[in-house]
């Protein structure tokens, strides 16, 4: 099975482009979402769906997989995430995870999005999870691992500087179409320092790579060169 790549920037976009649809009644409002991905964390450790509030007919992925409420993670999470980021959308009524958490020992990088209708129950649970069978984190040549958010990820912005939910889909899906099709970044609006992480790798604006190599080139001239080092699946 080909693994899997986390990548915090896209991942964090991807969760408003999953939800153009929404309608514009909040049900359960950001403490409302967090407290749910919180309950459904702390079952997972507990191997125990019982203490979800869950819709008749939830939907259960991993890694793109339907599964059974009570497979996969369910049997092999033993601790809360080390590592966690929530991206939550009142709108959709979701909310997504960043995150690691503990797999037999092994400190795995994971994603989750959770769909909570009428601000009640969890219809839609949706896992992502790079399994590392050597308990270590991966090759970094050197290059430093970073198991905490970037800071700007978690930076409150002000209110009046905030952008639409329009305009944030709308960033989000020009860099997965620059990602896929186009043959620059010229579509995409990068800021100059953007960095991109991977599985707590930094592939891009990374001050400790060598001089010239793709790690070390920003966002923008990664996507010019049209050979960005990402496989997102």
């Amino acid at each position: 099975m080909k693994g899997f790549r986390i990548v915090t920037f896209a991942a964090a976009m991807l969760c408003f482009s999953f939800t153009g649809n929404a309608a514009g009644k909040i049900r359960c409002d950001r403490q409302c979402l967090a407290g749910f991905m919180t309950t459904y964390l702390n079952a997972l450790v507990a191997h125990d769906s019982s203490k979800l509030p869950v819709a008749k007919n939830v939907k259960y992925t991993e890694n793109g997989v339907r599964l059974n409420l009570n497979d996969g993670l369910w049997h092999t999470a033993f601790a809360l995430p080390t590592y966690r980021l929530d991206i939550i959308d009142e709108e959709a009524g979701s909310v997504g995870l960043l995150g690691r958490i503990n797999e037999n020992g092994n400190n795995n990088w994971f994603a989750t999005r959770l769909k909570i209708e009428d601000g009640k129950l969890i219809s839609e649970i949706e896992n992502l999870v790079v399994r590392n069978v050597s308990m270590q984190p991966p090759s970094s040549g050197g290059m430093k691992f970073n198991t905490e958010p970037h800071p700007l990820m978690k930076e409150i912005i002000p209110e009046g500087k905030r952008l639409s939910r329009a305009e944030l889909a709308r960033i989000g899906d020009s860099y997965f179409t620059g990602l896929d099709t186009d043959h620059d970044g010229a579509n995409v609006p990068f800021d100059p320092a953007c960095q991109r992480r991977e599985n707590g790798m930094v592939s891009a604006n990374n001050p400790d790579a060598p001089k010239g190599s793709m790690s070390w080139m920003d966002c923008k001239s990664q996507f010019d060169t049209t050979t960005v080092p990402l496989n997102v699946k």
